[in-house]
């Protein structure tokens, strides 16, 4: 069985998240974040789109 996330787009998601958040679409956000959070097992889109504080 093949791996969903094998083709999973790193860069694109860390972009086009950038581009949501900026324009405050929470609702895209999250919806990016969701998809963050299953493939790499933890919610840290935000810090990696932006860097940690």
């Amino acid at each position: 069985m093949a791996d969903p996330f094998d083709n999973f787009d790193i860069n694109g998601t860390q972009e086009e998240y950038r581009k949501a958040y900026l324009a405050g679409a929470k609702g895209v956000c999250e919806v990016f974040r969701r998809a963050w959070a299953a493939w790499q097992g933890i919610d840290n889109l935000h810090e990696t789109a932006f860097g940690k504080p």
